[in-house]
């Protein structure tokens, strides 16, 4: 490692290495400036034998963590319990970042510390993936219910206004009686599909039961969410009548504004789409256009 350790921080040194070789030890002066460092930390691109003046861990650490870093450090020597370990993301010299977990030992009186910087980037890339996994309908790609009532809920407290458009497929139960589950599957990705194509990228596109799927267009008036509405529909029932056949999904779909809560909201959504379905088949015919 290029160094050597005094007894007592051998000890905390073995008390600490994992083996890892992305994991960093780190000696730390006990201002909280680097003192030595294991070969990890010349792979973020920082060489302390080319400094000056070494860094403090602080300093390679994202802004809005080095006052947590350095409160961290101050409190470690005195607390009887030790503090959790900290989670923090340093930026490499290519302006990466790396998420790495610290946990730090005093040693001795007013000596600083051996600390040991430990990679979680695999770990918090599986617990990206576990969050989007809960988050999203598994069929689609979507976002699940669970999720579309998060979003709503939050855009509806924020006061910034919008449209909720909720989109359901007629004859879904009999398609699913007639061809089976593989093709009702088929058919959602294809819902789904046209539904990428046809709203924006700032629209939150959710499916939210069996045969219902739903747009959050948040600052969109009515007049304007319900042209990319209208044309979903459209592509929709397009492709249904040039397939024919009495199994066949039909899509209707509602577009109302933001009301003064989820539930109120939600539940015009859905008297608005009880009237789209009984207006016709055809988007235009159904789209609801009452504010």
């Amino acid at each position: 490692m290029g160094y050597e350790f005094t007894a007592r921080e051998g000890a905390a040194f073995l008390r600490l290495l994992t083996g890892s070789a992305r994991d960093i030890v780190l000696r730390i002066d006990a201002g909280g400036r680097i003192v030595r460092a294991s070969d990890g930390l010349a792979a973020l691109g920082v060489q302390l034998a080319d400094m000056l003046f070494p860094p403090t861990l602080a300093d390679l650490a994202e802004p809005r963590f080095a006052g947590r870093i350095r409160a961290y450090l101050a409190e470690r020597p005195s607390a009887r319990v030790a503090p959790p370990d900290l989670d923090l993301p340093l930026r490499t010299a290519d302006g990466r970042r790396c998420w790495y977990r610290l946990r730090a030992l005093p040693v001795g009186r007013a000596r600083g510390f051996v600390a040991l910087l430990r990679s979680i980037d695999d770990l918090r890339e599986l617990e990206d993936a576990a969050f989007v996994a809960g988050m999203t309908d598994p069929l689609t790609g979507l976002a699940n219910r669970h999720a579309f009532q998060a979003m709503l809920a939050h855009l509806i407290d924020s006061g910034q206004g919008g449209v909720l458009a909720l989109f359901d497929l007629e004859r879904f139960r009999a398609l699913n009686f007639a061809h089976g589950p593989r093709a009702c599957d088929e058919l959602l990705r294809s819902c789904a599909e046209l539904m990428r194509q046809g709203m924006a990228r700032d629209h939150i596109l959710a499916r939210i039961g069996a045969d219902m799927f739903a747009a959050l267009m948040p600052l969109h008036d009515l007049a304007r969410a319900q042209i990319p509405a209208q044309q979903v529909c459209e592509w929709f029932n397009q492709l249904a009548r040039q397939g024919g056949g009495p199994a066949l999904a039909r899509m209707h779909a509602a577009c109302v504004p933001f009301a003064g809560d989820f539930d109120a909201t939600l539940r015009a959504g859905e008297a608005a789409l009880i009237r789209a379905r009984a207006g016709g088949v055809l988007a235009a015919r159904t789209i609801n256009r009452a504010a």
